[in-house]
């Protein structure tokens, strides 16, 4: 997110699992949470009015992710 952020994108962590960060008693799992972890880990958020702008606008988020996903190795 810091990385996206600091290409002018306003991106956010964009899923929050239930289970991460909470006492087990506030929820009962009936099974392996493995997709919610992932999810939890891996989900991004785009605001809409990022995608609502001139396409020059998009395009700049669109160069942003590829510029990230191009250097990931170095974060």
């Amino acid at each position: 997110m810091k990385t996206l952020r600091a290409e002018g994108i306003a991106f956010d962590v964009g899923f929050k699992a239930l289970h991460i960060g909470r006492s087990p008693s506030r929820f009962r799992a009936a099974g392996e949470l493995t997709h919610a972890a992932d999810a939890h880990e891996r989900c991004v958020m785009l605001h809409h009015p990022v995608l609502s702008g001139a396409t020059a606008d998009v395009q700049q988020v669109a160069d942003a992710v590829a510029k990230v996903y191009r250097y990931r190795d170095r974060f």
